[in-house]
């Protein structure tokens, strides 16, 4: 059984597989990770040596002192160095003896730190930059192909004529832009015609179907309204509802204490929920009889949680009422969380939560690949340590609580490469390690993290970041050229999800 039991285990680790599968964003950023591990990997060695090289110095000169007795000893402490997690603990007592050792421990970490950190970044986003570029290109090439295919199909559905003079009829492209756009009604279709061809003499050629065609698909129709009275009113009580829960928010977290408030702390807050869902309910608008605009549109991000935050203060108030225990705590956790309402109102919050949201897709790739590694090292960790950590059995011989980062269950496996990811604190963790079972020897604990900590903070790390960087200068070049060449939002969104 225990022999089934590993090889489960094993096979596990495969199951990644499957996103990369169903993903094209993973297998770009796999593909670029594969050509930035090449050039890394010369880079860390580089790093490996010249920590060597001082470890070798730090033995001869301090080995009087803790953690540089041997070239081991040595290797690992400046390792340790080199990823700030002991720094400054781990020279004090060098320094404390010998003030000059100040120049050498400064020298490793500026070398380390400052310059092959930064240059492994550096590698790795240049590296990340011309393999995007690539993949772009490659990403064009097929969209020309998409393009023309599309284009010799229509053909085949028009007229003798069309066939003839290698045209495609506007009629045909009009029912291929309604399979496209099921949700449009004709008016919107002949919109959309208007742009690919707005002389509507009936037929189109390849090159305007090949530059209007996209720029249609690319277009986001909608209905307008009238702003009213009444819209604008929607508006002063939309933000007198996010000021006013704002200031509640803020007197029932603090230490603000009174009578008169004890007593009228609920009412007041349920009113502020209350207005706050109504006005959500009006602005929403599902069922169209008010026939009225907002000034400021619905946000999926800060209407979500606005609306999130209704019903949880509502189950709150329900619960108070019915004289439930947590009644007050789940009302004034929505109430916290309608916060977010007041950020709606500053064009800045928009513009972050608008680019985030841009940016996003463009690191769902790396993301499957950080989540990968971790799963892949999370069950590399049970098959060699899985039971073999006993939480609360050490005592004072590890970091208080650290035993809970072990690999007896998958999900505190997970918990614990998120814990190496972050860096801080790794060495503490992997100390326990050092106690447990079985394979405890020096040797198999820090090249098991130490290897973690290469691959998923050095390369993939620095990848995610490369990859949000790329996507933020992207956008932000993107977003200058569509305004010098005047192209709207939909366009240009429709641009970066190409891309």
């Amino acid at each position: 059984e225990d022999t089934v039991f590993r090889r489960a285990i094993w096979l596990s680790v495969l199951k990644p597989i499957a996103l990369f599968y169903i993903s094209s964003k993973g297998r770009d950023a796999l593909e670029a990770v594969y050509r930035v591990v090449r050039i890394v990997i010369g880079v860390l060695c580089v790093e490996l040596f010249l920590i060597l090289s001082f470890a070798a110095v730090a033995c001869q000169i301090y080995s009087d002192f803790p953690g540089f007795e041997d070239l081991s000893s040595a290797f690992l402490s400046l390792f340790k160095l080199s990823t700030t997690v002991v720094n400054p603990s781990i020279w004090m007592p060098v320094y404390e003896s010998t003030t000059s050792s100040a120049f050498f421990f400064i020298l490793f970490v500026v070398t380390s730190v400052f310059y092959i950190h930064s240059l492994v970044l550096s590698v790795v986003f240049q590296t990340y930059m011309q393999a995007m570029s690539e993949i772009r290109d490659r990403t064009r090439s097929d969209r020309e192909d998409a393009l023309r295919l599309a284009f010799l199909t229509m053909q085949k559905y028009g007229d003798w004529e069309s066939q003839s003079l290698k045209l495609v009829h506007v009629r045909v492209l009009g029912q291929a832009l309604a399979l496209l756009r099921p949700h449009y009604g004709p008016m919107k279709i002949n919109a959309l015609l208007q742009i690919v061809e707005p002389d509507s003499d009936g037929y189109i050629d390849y090159k305007t179907f090949r530059m209007k065609v996209p720029k249609a698909l690319r277009t986001s129709l909608m209905s307008t309204r009238p702003t009213t009275i009444f819209s604008l009113a929607l508006e002063l009580l939309a933000f007198a509802v996010a000021v006013s829960n704002l200031v509640y928010v803020i007197m029932v977290s603090s230490s603000f204490k009174a009578h008169w408030w004890n007593s009228v702390m609920m009412p007041v807050g349920s009113l502020i929920a209350l207005l706050g869902i109504i006005e959500l309910i009006l602005r929403c608008d599902f069922l169209k009889i008010f026939g009225v605009a907002s000034p400021t549109r619905l946000d999926g991000t800060f209407d979500g949680l606005a609306a999130f935050a209704g019903a949880l203060s509502l189950y709150g108030i329900l619960r108070y009422v019915l004289h439930l225990e947590s009644g007050i705590e789940f009302f004034l956790i929505g109430r916290s969380i309608d916060m977010v309402r007041f950020m709606r109102f500053f064009g800045l919050c928009r513009d972050i939560v608008k680019r985030t949201g841009q940016v996003l897709p463009a690191v769902i790739g790396p993301l499957v690949l950080v989540v990968t590694a971790m799963h892949i090292f999370t069950y590399i960790g049970m098959a060699i340590w899985g039971g073999a950590v006993h939480v609360g059995m050490y005592g004072e011989a590890i970091t208080p609580l650290y035993d809970l980062n072990n690999f007896n269950t998958y999900s505190a496996g997970l918990v614990t490469m998120f814990q190496v990811l972050v860096v801080n604190d790794w060495h503490a963790i992997a100390e326990v390690y050092t106690l447990a079972d079985r394979f405890s020897s020096d040797i198999i604990v820090y090249t098991f993290f130490i290897g973690a900590n290469l691959f998923g903070v050095s390369i993939l790390l620095n990848v995610l970041t490369a990859f949000f960087v790329g996507g933020t200068s992207q956008l932000y070049y993107l977003c200058c050229d569509s305004v010098m060449a005047g192209i709207g939002p939909a366009e240009l969104m429709h641009h970066l999800r190409f891309t």
